[in-house]
Order: structure tokens, then sequence, then C-alpha cells
């Protein structure tokens, strides 16, 4: 029998703790940056704009109530593409 990958249900963001809130945040970016590079630099996007707008929304959200997290490097705080 096969078995099924099990599919995490995020924690709401008004739930998350501190701890989870910074592990998460990192996760989004790292992971917004991926899609940024593969949408941007490699013409190759490997998510739908819904979904990349969940991810960002969330994102927003958790820095919303955790601000100390937000960092210049943040895909919050960047705007456009990289060109050069």
């Amino acid at each position: 029998m096969a078995k099924t990958a099990k599919t995490r249900t995020p924690v709401e963001v008004d739930k998350l703790t501190k701890a989870q809130a910074k592990v998460e945040h990192k996760r989004l970016s790292l992971e917004l940056e991926a899609h940024n590079e593969r949408y941007y630099q490699k013409d190759a996007p490997t998510v739908s704009d819904a979904a990349y707008d969940a991810l960002r929304q969330r994102l927003e959200a958790i820095e919303a109530r955790f601000p100390d997290l937000i960092t210049t490097d943040s895909p919050t705080q960047k705007v456009g593409a990289s060109f050069w």
C-alpha cells in the first residue's frame, strides 16, 4: 500500500509563538526568493500567481504581528526584479 504525503496545515498567524514565527518567516522568505528567481531571472514560474500571493500575504501578516522579524533583505522590503 502506497503512503500518501501528509499535508501540513499551517498554524494561524495569530496563534504562532515567536519561535514558530521566526522559523516560518525564514521558510517563507526563502521560498518566495526562489519563486522570484524562477519567475524573473529564469522565466520559469512554478506556482500560480494566487499561490505566490498567498505566501506573500502570510509573510506580511507575520511581519505585521512580529515587526522585529522584518529585515532589509525580506521579500516584503524589495520592489521589482533585479536585472543586473
